[in-house]
């Protein structure tokens, strides 16, 4: 027999494990302890493998896993309990994976979630093979309350290594039909049809989402308005997309190609309707002319891009709430940026000349409000030269 414990000189007697060995290996049945003494684990090994009955607690004594082994591996039906004595997880096991019915609870007893596991080998040759434990078909979630939380769909599909027309190199588990989610008072929060072909060969290439065929997908306010709408092309983002306030105003739209990129008209709103930004994007770059809007209706900032150079402004404008000019920078491929600042009258403020990359050169002028010149600085390459 093997008995385990703290060392001889300690006045502890605590056990951490008790059982024994036939030629080297455990045999027979075995028991483990948590440190507070209790009961951990208790089984019985034959030729050094678990079998059979197999029991696991809490430090508080309380019965924590139930379940019978084959030759090392889980088989049949598992049960694991918190502490409290309420159910925890009830799952099906076969040669050690996860296989048939799988039930979890909260601690208040209500089910939490339901769903199905499928257990996949995967044969490589008549000696070579491997094990996938995958999700299949429908799953529940639950608040915990009894609402339901989620629903979702799978489908479990081979997928192969190359175009040849040998076996399946991987299994797959595909999301498939109508998802939906919901908020704890029953309102739907978000709706996604997944489209699977289940008659197409699938290959490797571009990963397992790409098959997922084309959807939209509609999430939803608590208040049962709608949040947002995004378009999907082969599991991809793809297409117009939609956003709203939680009063229902439209508060984004724009699209995306297949690249991913942004891409066409993009627009965005004040939570009054009133129009916040708009401008054209061109495989993820600004192009043509961008605006931005105060909530009084009035223009904020206004750019106009270069299309010769990505995300370069040929003019950058900015307005005070009245409408004025407030700065004003302009490109020009010689002597780079030129920038105007006024004052909220109207008034020229002050005059600059940049290089292209950011040094100041040139003369700049500095006006009060009336108008009158009050200094002129003259830069090279950044450095001040005269003030006058």
């Amino acid at each position: 027999y093997y008995h385990a414990g703290l060392p001889e000189n300690s006045n502890d007697t605590i056990v951490e494990k008790t059982g024994k060995y036939n030629n080297g290996i455990c045999d027979g049945v075995w028991e483990y302890y948590h440190s507070n003494g209790q009961l951990k684990e208790k089984g019985e090994f034959i030729n050094g493998l678990k079998e059979g009955e197999w029991k696991s607690y809490h430090s508080n004594g309380e019965l924590h896993e139930t379940g019978k082994y084959l030759k090392n591996q889980k088989e049949g039906e598992w049960k694991s309990f918190y502490d409290n004595k309420q159910l925890n997880v009830i799952s099906k096991y076969s040669n050690g994976y996860r296989d048939g019915e799988w039930k979890s609870f909260y601690e208040n007893g209500e089910l939490q979630r339901i769903g199905t596991y499928k257990a996949i080998k995967i044969e490589y040759s008549p000696i070579s093979y491997s094990m996938r434990e995958l999700i299949d078909g429908e799953w529940f979630e639950y608040y915990e309350n009894g609402q339901l939380k989620s629903f979702e769909s799978y489908k479990i599909a081979p997928v192969y290594a190359d175009y040849e027309e040998d076996g399946p190199d991987e299994y797959v588990s595909f999301r498939t039909g109508i998802w939906l989610k919901y908020y704890e008072d029953g309102a739907l929060r978000e709706k996604t049809p997944y489209y699977f072909d289940e008659n197409k060969k699938i290959y490797p290439e571009g990963g397992g989402d790409v098959y997922l065929g084309n959807y939209e997908t509609i999430s939803y306010y608590q208040n049962r308005n709608i949040k947002e709408i995004q378009n999907y092309k082969e599991g991809l983002v793809y297409g117009p997309f939609e956003t709203y306030y939680e009063n229902g105003q439209l508060m984004k739209k724009g699209s995306f190609s297949e690249d991913l990129e942004q891409d066409g008209l993009w627009v965005e709103y004040y939570e009054n309707g009133q129009l916040k930004e708009k401008g054209t994007y061109k495989e993820g770059e600004w192009i043509g002319v961008w605006e931005w809007y105060y909530e009084n209706r009035m223009l904020e900032k206004r750019e106009t891009m270069d299309s010769k150079y990505k995300n370069n402004s040929v003019t950058y404008e900015e307005f005070f709430k009245n409408g004025q000019v407030k700065f004003k920078t302009q490109y020009n491929k010689k002597v780079g940026f030129t920038s105007y600042e006024y004052y909220e009258n109207g008034q020229l403020k002050q005059k600059s000349i940049n290089k292209k990359d950011g040094k100041k050169d040139g003369i700049g002028e500095y006006y009060d409000e009336n108008g009158k010149l009050i200094k002129k600085e003259t830069y090279k390459d950044g450095v001040l030269i005269k003030t006058e």
